[in-house]
């Protein structure tokens, strides 16, 4: 298999449905590839797949393990083909890159729901900066982790 992928098991944590789900989702037409009898793995276009349906049918975003799993199977799948010595087009880098952006921008949106009462109550100026410092390194992180491999 040329690509990373997902147990069906896996795949339904990531978007915490049942694996009955997943068959009904198998029933519409999500992509999957066979890696044995009647054993199936789930991909980057399976991936995509289910997002897209999820989205349709009720306007959710994705959340982040779903994002999490995209951006990981399509740095793993140019990380593969890097070391094939194949070549990787731009537009793949661009989008792992666009989706990091989304993930990391969705972070910071998210620090003032997970610390607005927390940061009102802090009176001093230095524990609110460390907070903030701690979040924007964790940020900094996952940009370097991508830039790295």
């Amino acid at each position: 298999m040329s690509e990373a992928s997902f147990t069906k098991k896996d795949f339904a944590a990531i978007f915490e449905i049942s694996l009955p789900a997943v068959d009904k989702w198998v029933e519409q037409g999500i992509p999957r590839v066979p890696v044995g009898k009647n054993r199936y793995r789930y991909g980057a276009r399976a991936l995509k797949w289910a997002i897209k349906k999820r989205s349709s049918k009720n306007g959710k975003k994705p959340n982040v393990a779903e994002q999490t799993a995209t951006v990981e199977l399509e740095r793993a799948k140019i990380k593969l083909d890097r070391e094939r010595g194949q070549v990787v087009p731009i537009s793949t880098f661009k989008d792992v890159l666009d989706d990091v952006a989304t993930r990391l921008d969705s972070k910071l949106q998210a620090m003032a729901r997970k610390w607005g009462a927390e940061l009102l109550g802090i009176e001093e100026l230095p524990a609110m900066v460390s907070k903030l410092d701690e979040a924007i390194e964790e940020c900094r992180a996952e940009l370097r982790s991508v830039c790295d491999d």
